[in-house]
């Protein structure tokens, strides 16, 4: 029954170059966010030199205001269940 009402249809399109573009058209929930530049500072943020910058002014900050920056150790967890 299913192969008689095949007959004579033409086949299915094949997947071209815009398929994928016209199937995303098709799905409204589906998007790309658009890439926008990045600010001159934040992209100077990426330059080492800036970065290395910033942390000899932070160290001469901490200079001269007396402070200094340890790590912390991590909090003891007491178990009270055993006892």
């Amino acid at each position: 029954m299913l192969g008689t009402s095949l007959v004579g249809t033409p086949p299915p399109p094949l997947l071209n170059a815009r398929w994928a573009k016209r199937w995303l058209d098709r799905q409204p929930d589906l998007f790309q966010a658009e890439r926008k530049p990045l600010a001159a500072e934040r992209k100077n943020a990426h330059d080492s030199k800036v970065l290395q910058t910033r942390l000899n002014e932070f160290n001469e900050m901490m200079v001269t205001y007396g402070t200094s920056v340890r790590p912390t150790t991590p909090p003891t967890i007491v178990d009270d269940s055993a006892v």
